[in-house]
C-alpha cells in the first residue's frame, strides 16, 4: 500500500540520517499516516496519543535502530574478525603404498624399513647406496658400517666395548630416552658429546655424538661393540678408528627408538650430506 511505502520511507530517512530528536513536522507527518493504515484492528498505534507520544515512538525507533546496528556488527564480525577457518589436511600417500626396503643397491626414493609391533620407519634414500636386512642403508664401497644409517632396539650399553664377553652394564640403562642418552654421554668406553635436544618428525629427542677411539686397530667389526639389540640380539659394532656415531633417541607413542647415523670424519662432503639428508627424512608411522 502506498501508506506503507510512505511510513517505511520516513523512517528509514530518520534512521539514516542519525537524528536524535524528531522534528514536529516529521513527527506529525508520521502520526497524520498512522489512522489511515488499514489493518486487521481498528485504529492501530491508537494508543500513539498524549504527551508521551513521542517519547513512545522514541523507544520504537530506537529499538529498531539497535536490531540494525546489531545486525550490522554480526555482519562485520563474521566476516572480518572471525578466524579463518584451517584447510582440510592434504591427504599423504597411504602407508601401505609405499615399498619396502629391498636389499642390495636401491633406487633413490622413499621406503619403508624395520618394521615394528608399534612403530615402522619410512625415510628417503638417495640413489646408489644399498640397504643391508631392511634395517641398515650404507655407502657402497665403504668398509662395513663405515658409513650409514642403521635402526636399533637396544635395551642396554655393553660395559666394555672391547671386551669379547659382552657383558652388559650393572645397573642397567634405564628405559626412557634421557637415561639413553646420559648412559651414552657417561661411557668411558668412548669419547661422547652432551647430549642436545632435536625434532625427528616433529617429535623431540635426544641426540649423543660419540667418537670411536682411533687406536688400537679393529680388525673385525666385533673387536668394538656398543649395544645388543633387544629384538633380535645382534650387537651394534663399530671396525673404524676414530668414526663419528650419531645416536638420535626418540620416544615414539611409548616405544624408545635408537637409531644411529656412522661416518668418518674424512668422509667427502656429498657423502656426509646425503646421510644428513637421509636423517632429516625419517617419519614414523603405524606398524602396516
Amino acid at each position: 500500500m502506498n501508506e506503507d511505502r510512505d511510513f517505511d520511507r520516513l523512517m528509514r530517512t530518520w534512521l539514516e540520517g542519525g537524528s536524535t530528536q524528531l522534528s514536529d513536522r516529521v513527527l506529525d507527518a508520521v502520526l497524520a499516516q498512522l489512522p489511515q493504515v488499514q489493518q486487521r484492528r481498528a485504529r492501530p498505534f491508537g494508543w500513539l496519543r498524549g504527551p508521551d507520544r513521542r517519547s513512545v515512538l522514541f523507544v520504537v525507533a530506537g529499538a529498531a535502530a539497535a536490531v540494525v546496528v546489531a545486525l550490522g556488527i554480526g555482519f562485520v564480525t563474521s566476516s572480518v574478525g572471525d578466524s579463518p577457518q584451517p584447510a582440510p589436511p592434504v591427504p599423504s600417500a597411504a602407508t601401505s603404498d609405499i615399498p619396502d626396503l629391498p636389499g642390495g643397491n636401491l633406487d633413490g626414493g622413499t621406503y619403508r624399513l624395520w618394521p615394528r609391533a608399534l612403530v615402522s620407519v619410512t625415510l628417503e634414500v638417495p640413489g646408489g647406496w644399498e640397504s643391508y636386512e631392511r634395517w641398515a642403508i650404507n655407502l657402497p664401497g665403504a668398509s662395513p658400517g663405515s658409513m650409514g644409517l642403521a635402526f636399533w632396539n637396544p635395551a642396554n650399553l655393553y660395559e666394555d666395548p672391547r671386551s669379547s664377553t659382552r657383558e652388559p652394564r650393572d645397573p642397567p640403562v634405564g628405559a626412557s630416552v634421557e637415561d639413553f642418552a646420559q648412559a651414552l654421554a657417561d661411557h668411558p668406553g668412548w669419547v661422547a658429546e652432551p647430549p642436545r635436544r632435536v625434532v625427528i618428525d616433529g617429535r623431540e629427542g635426544l641426540l649423543v655424538r660419540i667418537t670411536i677411539p682411533p687406536e688400537p686397530e679393529i680388525p673385525v667389526c666385533e673387536s668394538f661393540a656398543l649395544w645388543k639389540d633387544a629384538a633380535d640380539g645382534r650387537s651394534y659394532c663399530v671396525r673404524v678408528p676414530g668414526a663419528v656415531v650419531d645416536v638420535y633417541i626418540v620416544d615414539v607413542r611409548g616405544e624408545r627408538i635408537v637409531f644411529s647415523a656412522q661416518y668418518d670424519p674424512e668422509a667427502p662432503p656429498d657423502q656426509a650430506a646425503a646421510l644428513r639428508r637421509m636423517v632429516d627424512s625419517v617419519r614414523f608411522d603405524p606398524a602396516p
